[in-house]
C-alpha cells in the first residue's frame, strides 16, 4: 500500500521525483516480504486500489534557503521540513492533523 500511495501521488503527478528511491524500496520490501512469486510492481500499480492511510503533506523551505545551507564533512547539507499528516473518516472529513518536522540529508552540489 505504501508503494502505492507513493506512486500514485507523488511520482506519477511528478509532485516528488526525490521519492524514487524510497518507492523501488518499498517495492523491493514489499517482494521481500510476500515472495518472489509475488508481482509487488503490478500491486503498486493496480487499477482501482485507493490509500485508507492519511494525506500526507511534504513542505520544503524554499531552493534558495537550500543552497545557503553549510554542507556537513561528508558533503550532505541538513534540509528540515515539515510534515503533516492529515486523517480522514469514510465520508472523506478530516478527523485529526499531525504534524512534525523532519530532516533530509542532501549532496552539496558544487557552485559552477
Amino acid at each position: 500500500m505504501d508503494a502505492r500511495y507513493v506512486y500514485q501521488n507523488y511520482l506519477v503527478t511528478e509532485k516528488d521525483r526525490n521519492l524514487n528511491g524510497a518507492f523501488i524500496r518499498l517495492w523491493d520490501f514489499a517482494t521481500q516480504m510476500c515472495g518472489e512469486n509475488y508481482d509487488a510492481l503490478k500491486a503498486s500499480q493496480a487499477e482501482g486500489w485507493q490509500w485508507n492511510g492519511p494525506q500526507v503533506t511534504r513542505e520544503y523551505p524554499p531552493d534558495i534557503e537550500i543552497d545557503k545551507l553549510q554542507p556537513d564533512s561528508n558533503g550532505f547539507r541538513a534540509v528540515p521540513y515539515k510534515v503533516r499528516l492529515t486523517f480522514h473518516d469514510q465520508q472523506r472529513r478530516v478527523t485529526k492533523v499531525e504534524s512534525f518536522t523532519a530532516v533530509e540529508k542532501l549532496p552539496s552540489i558544487p557552485k559552477q
